[in-house]
């Protein structure tokens, strides 16, 4: 008998059995609405703070844009306006000045005149100091007018034209020497090298040598050697007729 009662169901076993299954069941439903709406929660909030930060970004951008576009604007309309009324302010005052308008009337078409016109062009304003003494008064009251920075760097020009000049009178002193004239030695041992002889004109002797070797020969009055005339010692040169038709170095008669 009592291993009867043993196996046989208590009395409310089962109702508590499925009581506990319903508050389970129940439980777990009530965490996952909650669930599901703390993960609602966190979508809606990701959501809207992406939108805000875009938002953000836009008016970020578009309010360094607008400061950007306002500095430009700015600048550009300052170097526009600032010629324009160099040239309403200058160049109307400087067109109708008695004294400008009489030095173009007497200007000229030499080389200071015209360059002149070329400052004028570029400053209407510009004034030329009036010098009619010698060259070094000249300098010297132009030293007394400029500033000392603009004198400095007058000195530095002067100092490379006077260098130009030196180098171009070298030059044509070259140019106007005859070949034979550029061939001469000056004084002095000139070993192994070749020392023309010319005449009054410009043109070769007819005998040359060559000192260092002992040698002479015969020439025409251009430079050219007569063949067969080149020994050791002195040729007889006297006599000998140029060829016609032959450009000389020197002046001919």
């Amino acid at each position: 008998m009592e291993d009867d009662r043993i196996l046989l169901p208590q009395p409310g076993s089962a109702g508590q059995q499925a009581r506990t299954s319903c508050s389970r069941g129940t439980a777990y439903t009530v965490f996952s609405l909650l669930g599901a709406l703390l993960l609602a929660g966190q979508a809606v909030t990701v959501y809207f703070v992406y939108q805000h930060d875009n938002q953000i970004s836009k008016l970020t951008q578009n309010t360094q844009q607008l400061k950007l576009d306002s500095l430009t604007g700015s600048i550009s309309k300052n170097l526009k306006s600032a010629p324009k009324m160099a040239i309403a302010n200058v160049m109307p005052l400087a067109l109708s000045d008695p004294e400008f308008l009489k030095m173009q009337n007497q200007l000229t078409n030499s080389t200071e005149d015209q360059v002149k016109r070329v400052l004028l062009r570029e400053n209407p304003t510009r004034k030329f100091p009036e010098l009619k003494s010698d060259f070094m008064e000249n300098i010297g009251q132009l030293r007394t007018l400029m500033a000392y920075n603009d004198w400095k760097d007058f000195e530095t020009w002067m100092h490379k034209w006077l260098i130009f000049q030196m180098a171009q009178k070298q030059n044509s002193e070259e140019k106007e020497k005859t070949k034979c004239q550029q061939e001469e030695c000056g004084k002095g041992v000139h070993p192994g090298r070749f020392c023309a002889h010319c005449d009054e004109k410009g043109d070769y002797l007819p005998r040359q040598c060559l000192a260092s070797s002992g040698y002479c020969w015969c020439v025409y009055k251009n430079g050219t050697m007569i063949g067969g005339t080149k020994i050791r010692g002195r040729p007889e040169c006297a006599g000998i007729l140029d060829p016609e038709n032959v450009t000389y170095s020197g002046d001919q008669n």
